[in-house]
């Protein structure tokens, strides 16, 4: 209740949900008292649906999964992965000077200084820098400059604070999936079984790309590095 968006609002609508027995969430917050953040997350910056789905945070088969799945929610990660494939991905080639999509690898986790996230966007520029992105849709007004950090994820939240004080000294890829290594290893340069060497924080650039209020255009783009 310490957080800046838990006025009298944001507490009627909390208490609006738990109290819908269409929801059936409340059993599930009083087993689970630690599930209450991303039910309040979900409240305050639904955009943060998409980010905690993708990244499987919500107990599987519970209802709050489920209610996040209702038709609202839907519709709303309809529109943030539109965004992330066609708007963010082309300001980020943009403002990266990237024109080959050879050179652009999307959904890649990466583990900064200790702590794994995933980042939408990794791209490497003509000059061998190392570009990522990461795209935000929001159906609430933001000031990016500010919100980037309320509407990204536990621990997004700590690895782009880090870039942007300058603090990372690891970043490694640690993706699995066959076909991503591939493109990987093809915008690296990289033979077909060769390892993908840790990123140099010095050579690396970080920017957000934030949308208008539920619309499929770029408001800001933050660059933290």
């Amino acid at each position: 209740m310490d957080e800046p968006h838990f006025n009298i609002n944001h507490l009627d609508e909390i208490t609006s949900r738990l109290g819908n027995t269409k929801y059936r969430i409340k059993h599930d917050l009083i087993e689970n008292p630690g599930a209450f953040k991303d039910f309040d997350d979900m409240i305050n910056e639904p955009g943060l649906f998409w980010e905690k789905y993708s990244n499987g945070d919500f107990i599987t088969g519970s209802n709050l999964e489920k209610w996040a799945q209702w038709k609202w929610f839907k519709d709303l990660t309809q529109k943030a992965r539109l965004f992330e494939d066609v708007t963010g991905l082309e300001s980020f080639k943009l403002v990266s000077g990237i024109t080959d999509n050879t050179k652009i690898v999307k959904q890649v986790t990466l583990e900064v200084n200790g702590t794994k996230i995933r980042i939408d966007y990794i791209g490497i520029d003509d000059m061998g820098l190392i570009h990522l992105g990461e795209a935000k849709f929001s159906t609430k007004i933001k000031n990016w400059s500010t919100d980037w950090l309320s509407a990204s994820t536990k621990n997004q939240k700590i690895v782009f604070q880090l870039f942007e004080d300058n603090l990372v000294n690891s970043i490694i890829i640690k993706a699995t999936d066959v076909r991503k290594m591939k493109s990987l290893r093809s915008m690296f340069g990289l033979s077909n079984t060769a390892s993908i060497p840790p990123i140099n924080f010095r050579n690396t650039s970080l920017s957000i790309f934030g949308s208008n209020a539920n619309e499929q255009t770029i408001k800001s783009v933050i660059l933290l590095k």
